[in-house]
């Protein structure tokens, strides 16, 4: 009985979902032509949605250390990754204009693809690494001078298990590339809320634990994996 509750759940849930965010993908593309800043616009716009769509949903975000995102250079969130719910959640978390690395392969699904174009989002195609290596110069370039912000998830995908998996380097090279503080952040409960091996949604409470910034790793032997380490480890603490 239980379990049909939950999949009638996540079946309105998804419509829910489905519907907010097209009728935000409606805004944008009246609205956003009109507007300089579009980017900013559409990411602006997209928090009301998710806020509703939490709502809706039963699941309530609790943000612990927003204080520590800085205000006044650009900077690297490195985050554990439970569910498909932590990006919408982070965006609510950090107020500060930001993109996500993600696999190219998230733009082919449907309005998630068109999210990441719009809003800025960085895809990478890790199946031919000439163009990655293209677009992350570009990427040290403008976080360097200070024109764009990353949320990175280092795990490189969802946890299967909600336990931390290990860290890649790549979000740890861009910092030590481009001299940028980097950010550690622990979020929990999305894995109950959401996990990678179901699509059967559940309400619950999220919290995203920003922790005070480390600073850019030593770009010498053993600096990127020094930094790893100890990033990995604030956030293995707190989850």
């Amino acid at each position: 009985m239980i379990n049909l509750i939950y999949i009638i759940y996540s079946i309105i849930g998804w419509i829910v979902c489905a519907l907010a965010f097209s009728c935000h993908m409606a805004l944008v593309l009246l609205v956003s032509p009109f507007l300089k800043d579009q980017v900013e616009f559409n990411i602006a716009s997209t928090r009301p949605i998710i806020r509703f769509s939490f709502w809706i949903l039963g699941i309530r975000l609790i943000v612990e250390g927003a204080e520590n995102i800085p205000e006044d250079r650009a900077f690297i969130v490195v985050a554990n990754h439970q569910s498909h719910v932590d990006i919408p959640a982070f965006l609510l978390a950090i107020r500060r204009p930001f993109g996500f690395v993600a696999k190219k392969e998230l733009l082919n699904v449907p309005i998630v693809g068109w999210d990441i174009r719009s809003q800025g989002h960085i895809a990478i195609d890790r199946k031919n690494p000439a163009q990655s290596r293209h677009q992350l110069q570009s990427l040290v370039t403008d976080i360097s001078t200070n024109k764009k912000n990353l949320v990175i998830f280092a795990e490189g995908t969802r946890s299967a298990t909600g336990k931390l998996g290990k860290f890649k380097l790549g979000a740890f090279d861009l910092a030590a590339k481009s001299g940028t503080v980097i950010v550690p952040a622990s979020i929990t409960g999305s894995y109950n809320v959401l996990n990678k091996k179901s699509m059967v949604m559940k309400p619950g409470t999220i919290r995203i634990r920003i922790h005070p910034v480390v600073p850019p790793p030593s770009a010498e032997a053993g600096g990127l994996e020094s930094a790893r380490e100890r990033v990995a480890a604030i956030i293995q603490a707190d989850i």
